[in-house]
């Protein structure tokens, strides 16, 4: 499966040119979900969705079915609680984890390790660090509420959630995630 899903993020890479929020390729894949910023698109589950790039000056912006997310390009912009929203993409802080936890919870997590979503997608959360989106917690039931549980409980929360509350985490498999910041405005 894990050759499939990077058989076909390189074949959807093309020829290489920079799409900015996703970086040179343009392809992002999260777990068994495949993300095409150059080409609009997103795959998780059997749908293919459109996705558009919303990104500005400040911000950098995706908005499709699963990721629809806005994040600072600059890192030292972040602190929880904060509110991000671009051309309707509604994103908050959520939570902050900057001891272990995250290291030993999410493969290739860097500190600080940010909790990310929103109230009116509260099915999905984003763990994000300055590497960008480098997964997400999603319920393809859209059932259970992963925005209150990372507010509430953070990472720990979140990692007790899985197949028993119809929620899984999709972790980054390729190089490049969404939304990479640079380290000062």
């Amino acid at each position: 499966m894990f050759n499939l899903l990077l058989s076909a993020a390189l074949l959807l890479a093309g020829d290489g040119a920079s799409a900015g929020i996703a970086g040179p390729s343009g392809v992002v894949v999260y777990g068994s979900g495949l993300v095409d910023v150059r080409r609009g698109a997103e795959r998780f589950g059997p749908q293919t969705n459109r996705i558009v790039e919303c990104s500005t000056e400040q911000t950098w912006c995706v908005k499709g079915d699963v990721i629809q997310v806005a994040v600072p390009k600059a890192c030292d912009q972040l602190a929880v609680g904060q509110r991000l929203e671009v051309d309707g993409v509604r994103t908050q802080v959520l939570n902050a984890e900057d001891g272990d936890l995250a290291a030993r919870i999410i493969m290739g997590a860097t500190q600080p390790l940010y909790l990310l979503g929103s109230d009116d997608r509260p099915w999905v959360v984003y763990a994000y660090t300055r590497s960008g989106v480098i997964g997400l917690f999603y319920t393809l039931d859209r059932e259970t509420d992963l925005v209150a549980v990372a507010r509430e409980h953070g990472l720990a929360g979140l990692n007790g959630t899985g197949p028993n509350e119809g929620s899984a985490y999709w972790g980054l498999v390729t190089l490049d995630a969404i939304g990479a910041c640079s380290r000062s405005s």
